[in-house]
């Protein structure tokens, strides 16, 4: 996927001091302050409820939302020293999520494996239709942060995909959203819907107004989600995928 830099959309130390007074650039600091509040919203119902004794939260599951905090406060890090103009800082800040990308990774894995083993769900539970989600973002997360960091000499590319690294983790919680239109475990295409809607819209308007265009990147990226949950939609509450799914685990049971 390649793009084509504008000048107003330069990193900052390239920019006249015109440009700099551009509120454009500080768009994906937003977006990921955005994100942040996009998991506020998801998981602190669950949080206030472990608070007042009414849902155990296993302390693997606390680390794990502790790594994803982080990796969230270093987006919002590293938006706001591209857009300020602190590249020297940036480049050194992502050489850290080369350390806390896999502990993003494994923690999910681990998750997953935990879940199974406690719950030991026979071949007709519906968590191994939530399964299916979750192998989605075990998938795309690595997908886009490696293609990410591998373009990272291409900040139009490289910012994008970072984006996209950090909207998949959010199907977890959007998933927790009940009240939106659609989420529902008997259906995926909900969760599909309302992933793609409030993480990427944004982005796909920011295209439009400083490109005239969606961006290749943007719409490669958006592609690459729904084909993975293209999948996911057809094996949803399929007899075959559970069975499969059954036997595969059954090491963990």
């Amino acid at each position: 996927m390649t793009e084509t830099a504008r000048p107003d959309l330069a990193p900052v130390s390239d920019l006249s001091a015109a440009q700099r007074r551009s509120p454009w650039r500080y768009f994906f600091v937003g977006l990921a302050i955005y994100y942040v509040a996009v998991a506020a919203v998801g998981f602190t119902p669950s949080y206030l409820e472990f608070v007042a004794g009414k849902f155990p939260i296993e302390p693997i599951v606390h680390l794990h939302g502790a790594i994803m905090a982080t990796w969230l406060a270093l987006l919002i890090a590293q938006t706001s020293l591209a857009a300020s103009g602190g590249i020297a800082l940036h480049r050194r800040l992502g050489v850290a999520s080369t350390v806390l990308a896999p502990l993003v990774w494994i923690g999910m894995c681990v998750l997953v494996v935990n879940a199974l083993h406690r719950d030991r769900p026979a071949a007709d539970s519906f968590l191994y239709d939530v399964l299916l989600a979750q192998l989605s973002v075990i998938l795309l997360f690595p997908l886009f942060f490696i293609s990410g960091f591998r373009a990272r000499r291409r900040p139009e590319v490289h910012r994008r995909l970072m984006i996209f690294a950090a909207a998949v983790l959010l199907q977890a919680a959007i998933d927790r959203m009940m009240w939106l239109p659609g989420i529902t475990l008997p259906s995926f295409w909900g969760h599909t819907f309302w992933l793609l809607t409030l993480t990427l819209s944004p982005l796909v308007a920011f295209d439009l107004v400083t490109l005239r265009r969606v961006s290749p990147v943007t719409l490669g990226g958006v592609a690459v989600i729904g084909a993975v949950h293209l999948v996911c939609a057809l094996l949803w509450q399929n007899p075959a995928w559970h069975a499969f799914a059954f036997g595969l685990t059954a090491p963990l049971r």
